[in-house]
């Protein structure tokens, strides 16, 4: 606190009532000075408060903005992972379908060469049938030929 005094002189004459009043002026200014040099200390430390109070204002401000974002940018991130789940989702599906239509198709193929050996097997069987029949009537026919030989023969046999 500097406080400024004012030195007042006593010399006063006579009928000068405004060099009195002029004295009292300058005491005063004196006091108002002091209190003025209080005043401005109380008035920058307002004014020290007030900028402590704006700049936390400010930061509180910015807090929150930086809160907002990252509030944002955690939402994007969140959707931009339900994307990506979806879409591995989606790709997953789409090679199982791929997948199962492959088993599908080699099925297919395995049961249709199933079914052409199968073709193939009853048609030798009935090669094989159709041989022995044939063998079976030539032995037949060759046997009845014989009997017939036979009975021939003694018919001849019997007339002679």
């Amino acid at each position: 606190m500097a406080e400024e005094s004012i030195e007042v002189s006593e010399e006063v004459s006579v009928g000068d009532e405004d060099l009195g009043a002029s004295a009292e002026a300058h005491a005063e200014a004196g006091v108002e000075v002091t209190d003025s040099s209080v005043s401005a200390e109380e008035e920058a430390q307002k004014l020290k408060e007030l900028i402590n109070k704006q700049k936390a204002e400010e930061l509180a401000k910015r807090a929150e903005d930086a809160a907002k974002e990252t509030e944002r940018l955690a939402k994007e991130n969140a959707e931009e992972v339900a994307r990506a789940a979806e879409a591995a989702k989606k790709e997953a599906e789409r090679l199982a379908k791929e997948q199962a239509e492959a088993i599908a198709r080699k099925l297919a193929i395995q049961k249709q060469k199933a079914e052409e050996a199968a073709k193939r097997a009853e048609d030798a069987v009935k090669k094989k049938a159709e041989a022995a029949k044939k063998a079976a009537e030539k032995k037949a026919k060759n046997a009845a030929k014989k009997v017939k030989n036979v009975f021939s023969s003694h018919k001849h046999k019997k007339h002679h």
